[in-house]
């Protein structure tokens, strides 16, 4: 039996590290590793394989950099390891089913995590994972979930909404959220959210050609707009994760401004400006 001599807590730290393991993994293997490398596994002869079904956006990067967001977050909560395991598996498993279904792809993603999380409990024929936390994890996931008007701004996620049997629950589950769009107002966030919209668009890999269009101005008027009026769930949020926030406004509006001047000729020159800004000292943007 594994850890026959560790404590429930070191328990719940392994598997819980375990799970998101073998999340990411599969992540990269259906959606690609995402920045910089764009790639997907190495096969036994050590040759480096593409991904299943590329995405720009919801790939290993989006998802390993969620996680890191969460323990981050989770430690100005004050949460203990096993939570902080918890909360980064859970990161993790939160877009490991992706279709472009909003909704039920959360669905799919949080019952694969409910499955893995009894089947730790099932292994070592006792609770290691119990309800509460189990419940944790899967609202948590189901609370990603984002919420848009009719222009696709984001509004919000499902976890500002949804019921909870306890706050503890629900802080989880905000968290979660929170970390979900950890980025959003960081050196990296107008090249995420650059990533996202050849997404959207199906441009997914670094050669494909990305049109200056009106539907990109759009875009782009709609991501000021976010940024300008998004606020995280949890006020400690903001604390640990908008480190840049009035920058990435400003530079997100001043490129608004050149796209729609029609001064910006190509996608690469967007591409350079968000890598400029991305290693720019804090002072000198």
């Amino acid at each position: 039996m594994r850890h026959l001599h560790a404590s429930l807590e070191e328990i719940k730290v392994q598997e819980a590290y375990g799970i998101g393991l073998a999340a990411k993994a599969s992540v990269d293997q259906q959606y690609g590793t995402g920045f910089p490398h764009f790639a997907s596994h190495v096969d036994e002869r050590g040759n480096i394989l593409g991904p299943d079904t590329p995405y720009a956006y919801h790939n290993g990067f989006h998802t390993r950099s969620g996680e890191e967001d969460a323990v981050r977050l989770g430690m100005r909560l004050g949460y203990g390891p096993a939570k902080l395991a918890l909360l980064g598996a859970t990161l993790d498993t939160h877009d490991l089913i992706f279709t472009g279904n909003r909704g039920p792809d959360e669905e799919a993603s949080a019952q694969l995590l409910v499955e893995d999380l009894q089947g730790v409990n099932e292994h070592y024929g006792r609770t290691i994972f119990g309800d509460r936390e189990i419940v944790m994890g899967e609202l948590g996931v189901k609370g990603t979930t984002a919420e848009v008007d009719e222009s696709g701004v984001l509004l919000g996620q499902l976890a500002a909404s949804q019921d909870y049997p306890d706050a503890e629950t629900q802080e989880f589950a905000l968290a979660v959220t929170c970390a979900d769009t950890g980025r959003l107002y960081t050196p990296d966030g107008p090249r995420m959210g650059h990533a996202y919209y050849r997404e959207l668009i199906g441009r997914n890999l670094p050669g494909d050609v990305v049109p200056i269009d009106d539907r990109l101005v759009e875009f782009q008027n709609n991501q000021v707009t976010l940024l300008e009026n998004y606020q995280y769930p949890l006020p400690e949020a903001d604390e640990v994760l908008s480190t840049h926030r009035q920058e990435v406004i400003d530079y997100s509006g001043a490129l608004a401004g050149d796209l729609a001047a029609g001064t910006i000729e190509n996608w690469d020159e967007i591409a350079g400006r968000d890598a400029s800004f991305f290693v720019r000292p804090r002072g000198d943007r």
